[in-house]
C-alpha cells in the first residue's frame, strides 16, 4: 500500500512540475489553436501580476491539449464549442465568434474619405479605381446564427451610406452571395468560417471581373470549365484541432502552367511586416495586344488565400496585401504603373483593428501633375543635385537632400511622372529598375 502511495505521489509532482518545465518561452511563438501570437513579457514597460499570469497561463506546457480536450469534450457531451475563434450556429453551421454589433462611423468616414483620396489619385493618372466590399458568413447565412443572437448589420447600411456620400466607384458581394445561398453552399457549414469557399470565391470574383470589363473590353467573367471541380474532405477547423468531417467544393485553375509568381524579383519591397503577403504574378496566355489590364490589386484573406480566380484573367497582377498597406498607395503606384486599382476588404476586417485611422486621415496624396503644373513651382534637372541611386533587385531609389520646406513634388523620367516622398529634408522616389533609364536628365518639380 506504501509503494502505490509512493507512485501516486511521484505521478503527482511530475504532473505538477512537468508543464513547468515544457513551457513554451519562444519569443514570438504563434499558438496552434487560434493562430495568435502568445503573449510575451516586455521588461521596458514594466512587469505586473496581470503580464505574468498571461505569460505563464497561455505559455505552460500541454495548454493547446488541455484546450483542445475541452473542447472536444464540450462539443461532444453538451454540443456547444468552448473555442477561442469559432462558436455553433444553427444546424451544426460555424461562425467566427459573435460581436456587439456596435458601429464605429467615425472609422467608416474616415475609411471611405480615404478611399476618395485613393480615387481621385487613380483619375487623375487615368487610372480607373475599383473597391470590392466582401461579406461575412454572418451576413450570408444570418438565418444559421446562435440562438439568441440579435443581428443587425448596421455597419453595412453605414458604409454603404458613407461611400456614396464620397461618390466611391465600388461593387458589393453581399447581395449577391446572399442570393446564390439559397440554392448554393458558398461558405462551409464548418470548415473555414471566416472566409467563402471556392464557389463563394468563384461568384464573387465574376461580379468583381464585371466590374472591370466596364473599362477593358476582353476581361471576361470565368465559366466553370476553365477550371477543374472536385470536392475534398476537410478534417478539422483551419488553425485549430477541433475535428470535423466536411466535404468541400475545391476548384483549381485548368491553365496553371501559364501562371508565373515572380514576386521574388521585388524582395526589397516595402510593406507592413504584419500584413506581408505580396505576389508579381505574369499571366502567359494574354496577348500582348488584349484590351487586358495590369492591375495592382490590394486585398486580404479572401484571396490572399486562393489568387487563381483572378490570376488566370489579367495581364499581370501586383497582389498586396491590403490594411496598413494601401497607405502607401503612391509607393506601389510608382514602382508599377498599373492600369487598374483595385481595393478589397472583408466586412468584418474593414475597422480601426486593421486599418490605422490616423494615418488614413494625415496621409496627402499628390495631385496630378497637369493639374498642378500652373502653380509657383521650383524646376531641376536632377543632375544639377546631389543626389543617390541604390539598387535592390528590381527597385530602384532616387534621394537628394533639400533645406526647402515643400509640400509636394515630382519627378519625370523618361517621360514617365512618379510621385516624390518628402520626408523633412529628404526627397526619394523609388521605381522600378527597368525604368530607370537616364535618370540624369530627369526634371524634378518641387511644389511649397
Amino acid at each position: 500500500m506504501k509503494v502505490i502511495r509512493i507512485i501516486f505521489l511521484v505521478i503527482f509532482v511530475i504532473m505538477l512540475i512537468l508543464p513547468a518545465v515544457l513551457m513554451n518561452t519562444e519569443v514570438g511563438a504563434v499558438s496552434e489553436i487560434n493562430n495568435s501570437v502568445l503573449p510575451d513579457i516586455n521588461v521596458s514597460d514594466g512587469i505586473d501580476t496581470n503580464q505574468i499570469d498571461n505569460y505563464l497561463s497561455n505559455r505552460i506546457g500541454f495548454y493547446d491539449e488541455a484546450v483542445t480536450a475541452n473542447i472536444y469534450l464540450h462539443d461532444k457531451l453538451f454540443g456547444q464549442m468552448e473555442h477561442p475563434t469559432y462558436t455553433y450556429g444553427k444546424d451544426g453551421y460555424v461562425f467566427f465568434k459573435m460581436n456587439n454589433n456596435n458601429v464605429d462611423v467615425n472609422f467608416i468616414s474616415a475609411f471611405c474619405v480615404y478611399l476618395k483620396k485613393m480615387q481621385d489619385y487613380c483619375e487623375g493618372r487615368g487610372v480607373p479605381f475599383i473597391y470590392c466590399i466582401n461579406p461575412s458568413k454572418s451576413s450570408v447565412y444570418t438565418e444559421y446564427l446562435p440562438e439568441g443572437y440579435n443581428y443587425s448589420n448596421k455597419f453595412l447600411d453605414e458604409l454603404y451610406k458613407q461611400l456614396e456620400i464620397n461618390n466611391i466607384n465600388y461593387i458589393s458581394n453581399v447581395e449577391l452571395l446572399r442570393e446564390k445561398a439559397q440554392t448554393e453552399q458558398v461558405y462551409n457549414i464548418k470548415y473555414d468560417a471566416g472566409h467563402w469557399n471556392d464557389l463563394g470565391e468563384f461568384y464573387g470574383t465574376n461580379n468583381l471581373l464585371k466590374k472591370v470589363g466596364e473599362y477593358y473590353s476582353d476581361v471576361r467573367e470565368n465559366t466553370l470549365d476553365m477550371f477543374n471541380v472536385e470536392t475534398i474532405i476537410e478534417e478539422s477547423l483551419p488553425v485549430s484541432k477541433f475535428a470535423i468531417n466536411e466535404e468541400v467544393p475545391k476548384i483549381t485553375c485548368l491553365s496553371h502552367e501559364n501562371i508565373q509568381n515572380m514576386a521574388g524579383l521585388y524582395g526589397g519591397l516595402k510593406i507592413n511586416h504584419n500584413y506581408n503577403a505580396f505576389a508579381y504574378i505574369i499571366n502567359n496566355a494574354v496577348n500582348d495586344e488584349a484590351d487586358v489590364p495590369r492591375v495592382a490589386f490590394f486585398h486580404g484573406s479572401y484571396y490572399n488565400r486562393n489568387r487563381h480566380f483572378y490570376d488566370c484573367v489579367f495581364k499581370e497582377t501586383y497582389a498586396i496585401h491590403n490594411y496598413q498597406n494601401i497607405v502607401d498607395l503612391d509607393y506601389y503606384f510608382n514602382i508599377f504603373q498599373p492600369d487598374c486599382v483595385i481595393l478589397e476588404t472583408a466586412e468584418y476586417a474593414t475597422g480601426r483593428s486593421f486599418f490605422d485611422i490616423q494615418k488614413l486621415n494625415n496621409k496627402i496624396l499628390n495631385p496630378a501633375l497637369d493639374t498642378v503644373i500652373g502653380d509657383s513651382h521650383d524646376e531641376i534637372v536632377l543632375s544639377e543635385l546631389d543626389y543617390k541611386t541604390e539598387q535592390n533587385g528590381n527597385l530602384n531609389t532616387i534621394t537628394f537632400e533639400s533645406n526647402v520646406n515643400y509640400k509636394y513634388g515630382y519627378i519625370n523620367i523618361n517621360n514617365v511622372v512618379y510621385d516624390l516622398n518628402i520626408s523633412g529634408k529628404t526627397i526619394s522616389c523609388t521605381i522600378d529598375t527597368t525604368r530607370a533609364i537616364d535618370v540624369d536628365n530627369s526634371i524634378v518639380y518641387l511644389f511649397e
